[in-house]
């Protein structure tokens, strides 16, 4: 389990690295919706909810329910290496 939190981690991490390199985060701060314009601001929220797709993505893919826990352990840890 703890293999599959800091690999989750690394993948997020390195998915959210490349969504600032490339400014994607200040072009959703122009769009008006506040809800969007707040999510791109906060890598906590950020690495939560593209944790939580991945993880039901994975869930769905390999048939195992354990993966949605995984969501609450991986945003501290990307927060910390972000």
């Amino acid at each position: 389990m703890l293999e599959k939190v800091i690999l989750l981690s690394l993948v997020v991490s390195f998915i959210l690295a490349v969504y600032y390199k490339l400014n994607i985060n200040e072009k959703m701060q122009q769009i008006d919706n506040k809800i969007i314009r707040e999510l791109a601001t906060c890598t906590f929220c950020l690495s939560f909810w593209l944790s939580l797709v991945i993880c039901v993505i994975l869930a769905v893919v390999c048939k195992e329910i354990t993966y949605i826990i995984y969501p609450f352990l991986i945003s501290p840890i990307v927060r910390m290496m972000l």
